[in-house]
C-alpha cells in the first residue's frame, strides 16, 4: 500500500523428495516482482533449508519490513501438526512465531504479515500461531475459519498487534489433510499463481482471487474468510 514501503519475501523449500518444489518458489516469486509490490526476496532451498538458517532469516526479514512494509513467509515441503519438515528436522510453528517476533521487538509492528505454508496438515498450524486460543483444530468447516479469523485480528489478538498490523494467512490443506504435489509444482500454489495472473490481467477484486483459486485447487478444500468484510471487494491493484 505504501510506495516507500519495503516489502521482504522469505521462500523456503525442502522437498525430502517432493517434486516441482522449484516450480513453487517460482511462481511465488513472479508474483510478488509485480510493480505493485516489488518484494525483495531471500530463499532458502534444501540443503540451505535448516532450522537455524530459516530462524535467522524470519527474524531478520521480519525486522528489514520497517513500519510501512510487509513481511511475507512462504514455506513449501513436507509438514506435520504444528510444525514444518526442513533439511535437519522439524520446526515447530512456535518458533517460527517467535524468531518474527524477535525481528520486531521495539520497532513497532509491521504493516502486514503474510504467511503461508502449502505443505500436509498446514492448517493445524493456525492454532498455536493464535497461542492456543481456539478451542481446537476438529471442526474443519466456515465456522472454524470465522474463528481463526477473529482470534487473529489485533483487536482481540493484542500480542500480535505488537508485531504488525495486518494478518494474511493461507494454508494449503487442513489440519487433517494431506497436500498435493507434482512435477509442476504443489497444488495449491499452481491453483493460487493461475488465480493470480487472471485476477491482475483482468483488474479484478479480492474476492474473484479467492473464487478463482478455490475453482483451479483440486483434491484440496479452500474457505475463506475477509475481515473486514469489505476487503473482498478491494481490487487486486488499482
Amino acid at each position: 500500500n505504501d510506495p516507500e514501503g519495503t516489502n521482504q519475501l522469505l521462500g523456503v523449500s525442502v522437498s525430502h523428495g517432493l517434486p516441482g518444489l522449484d516450480k513453487d518458489i517460482k511462481n511465488v516469486l513472479e508474483m510478488t516482482a509485480h510493480e505493485s509490490a516489488k518484494f525483495k526476496f531471500e530463499t532458502l532451498a534444501e540443503a540451505q533449508g535448516t532450522g537455524a538458517k530459516v530462524e535467522a532469516a524470519l527474524e531478520k526479514n521480519a525486522r528489514a519490513a520497517g513500519t510501512t512494509g510487509t513481511f511475507f513467509f512462504y514455506y513449501t515441503g513436507h509438514g506435520s501438526p504444528g510444525s514444518i519438515y526442513l533439511q535437519d528436522g522439524e520446526l515447530r510453528i512456535e518458533k517460527i512465531k517467535a524468531a518474527m517476533q524477535k525481528g520486531r521487538a521495539g520497532l513497532g509492528p509491521m504493516a502486514r504479515l503474510v504467511f503461508m505454508l502449502d505443505s500436509c496438515y498446514s492448517g493445524s498450524n493456525i492454532d498455536p500461531l493464535n497461542l492456543g486460543l481456539l478451542p481446537g483444530t476438529q471442526a474443519f468447516n466456515q465456522l472454524w475459519v470465522d474463528d481463526v479469523v477473529q482470534k487473529l485480528t489485533p483487536n482481540s489478538w493484542e500480542e500480535g498487534s505488537d508485531y504488525w498490523k495486518e494478518i494474511f494467512v493461507l494454508m494449503s490443506s487442513r489440519a487433517n489433510e494431506t497436500s498435493l504435489a507434482g512435477e509442476n509444482g504443489s497444488v495449491f500454489t499452481v491453483a493460487l499463481k493461475k488465480a493470480w495472473d487472471e485476477s491482475i490481467a483482468g483488474r479484478l477484486t479480492m474476492k474473484d482471487f479467492v473464487a478463482k483459486t478455490k475453482q483451479y485447487t483440486q483434491g484440496h478444500h479452500p474457505v475463506e474468510k475477509f475481515e473486514p468484510a469489505d476487503l473482498a471487494n478491494e481490487k487486486m491493484v488499482d
